[in-house]
């Protein structure tokens, strides 16, 4: 009993400290949106944290979410970044070369967001891979084991041609893929649920077509 009176006490302690309702209610209103909503467990030197990971910042398999990679992508400051050294383990000496090539933040068709050059774009992978891309041996070639990287490319224009300069931030081994996935209803062969969003796409269409129809 003293046991389980501890546990129940430490873990609503976390709760508060995790901020563990604004994760539910995100959560809830992701599942409701989309039909499917991702959480992301981590466990660092700052503790257990949990949350939910949009969608429009997850690049993952569109039929097989759990047996494939996913990308996270991130867009740090350069005090998160210094920060993340501490909590995060990231290499110093490539957050120093990546902070000195500041870049605006853009959109997918290269518009800028914003006029600053205070952030920094990363790419978090986790899943299998061969273990040589860790221990840089070719006998670990055929050797799977999940895996994080964290890396991040700028690209250096030289007259007409364009090269990359690239930065590995992190690399190592974990204990297991931090990210799992919530279905409303689950579909068979894709990843993505279907939510309200996409409920409403036939409603729209035809309200489009009595619109157009009017006008004409």
């Amino acid at each position: 009993w003293l046991d389980s009176f501890l546990a129940t006490v430490t873990f609503r302690m976390w709760m508060r400290k995790a901020r563990y309702g604004t994760y539910l209610n995100k959560w809830g209103r992701t599942l409701a949106d989309f039909g499917s909503a991702v959480t992301k467990l981590v466990e660092n030197s700052s503790g257990l944290h949990i949350s939910v990971t949009p969608w429009n910042r997850i690049i993952c398999d569109a039929v097989d979410f759990a047996n494939n990679p996913k990308i996270e992508l991130l867009e740090l400051t350069e005090a998160q970044l210094y920060e993340r050294i501490d909590t995060n383990g990231y290499d110093r000496n490539m957050v120093e070369s990546l902070c000195a090539t500041k870049k605006a933040r853009e959109t997918t068709d290269k518009k800028r967001k914003d006029n600053k050059n205070d952030y920094y774009k990363l790419y978090e992978i986790h899943g299998k891979f061969p273990l040589s891309n860790i221990t840089g041996k070719k006998s670990d070639s055929k050797i799977y084991v999940q895996q994080m990287h964290v890396i991040s490319y700028v690209e250096v224009k030289t007259g007409r041609k364009s090269e990359y300069q690239d930065f590995t931030l992190y690399r190592g081994r974990e204990k297991h893929d931090p990210y799992t996935i919530a279905h409303l209803i689950e579909e068979d062969g894709r990843t993505l649920a279907i939510g309200a969003y996409e409920h409403l796409f036939e409603t729209q269409w035809m309200q489009n077509h009595s619109m157009k129809a009017i006008k004409d």
